[in-house]
C-alpha cells in the first residue's frame, strides 16, 4: 500500500515537472501556441492560433510555416463525438509549399493568424448543426537555422450548433 502511493506520488510529480519544463531532445521549447475555436456564424467554424517566442533569442520562421499561412502546416482532424469517432474528410489540394520570406519573433513577441475551418471540411457546416466534434491540430516547424523540430499541438471540444430554425 505504501508503495503504490510512492509510486503515485513520483510519477505524478514526474508528469507535473514534464509539463512545466516541456523539451525536446534536451533543448527547452522555443514557441508558445494558443488555440481559441470558436462559431464565426451559423456553420462556419475558425481557429484562432497564436504564436509566442517564449525563449530568450530571436526565431526565424519561414512565413509558409506559419499555422494559418499554408494549409499543410498545421495538420488539423475533426472527429465525430458519435459514430466511432469517425473523422470529416479534408479537402486538401495538391500544394507545393515555397520557401517563403522569413519572420523574425523576438523574444516575447506574438503573431496571430486565423484559420476558417469550412475551407478544409466542406461538410462542416452540416456537421456542426448535427452533432458536437473533436477537433486536433498538430504543429511541426523547424526555425530557419535550427535542427530542432518544434512539435506542439492540442484538441477542442465543438458543441453542436443549435441554428433556430426560420419562421413561415
Amino acid at each position: 500500500m505504501k508503495m503504490s502511493l510512492l509510486l503515485t506520488l513520483c510519477l505524478s510529480s514526474f508528469m507535473i515537472l514534464a509539463v512545466a519544463y516541456p523539451c525536446q531532445g534536451g533543448e527547452l521549447r522555443l514557441l508558445n501556441m494558443d488555440v481559441n475555436v470558436h462559431h464565426a456564424g451559423p456553420g462556419q467554424l475558425q481557429m484562432d492560433v497564436s504564436l509566442t517566442n517564449i525563449s530568450k533569442r530571436s526565431i526565424l520562421l519561414y512565413q509558409d510555416d506559419l499555422p494559418w499561412e499554408f494549409r499543410y502546416s498545421l495538420l488539423i482532424l475533426v472527429a465525430r463525438s458519435s459514430s466511432g469517432g469517425e473523422s470529416l474528410e479534408a479537402l486538401l489540394p495538391v500544394q507545393d509549399p515555397g520557401r517563403s520570406e522569413t519572420v523574425e519573433l523576438k523574444p516575447g513577441q506574438t503573431v496571430r493568424g486565423k484559420i476558417v475551418l469550412n475551407e478544409r471540411f466542406p461538410t462542416l457546416a452540416k456537421e456542426t448543426r448535427a452533432r458536437d466534434l473533436y477537433l486536433f491540430w498538430v504543429y511541426e516547424v523547424t526555425p530557419k537555422g535550427s535542427s530542432s523540430l518544434e512539435r506542439l499541438g492540442g484538441w477542442a471540444f465543438v458543441q453542436k450548433q443549435n441554428v433556430p430554425s426560420a419562421s413561415k
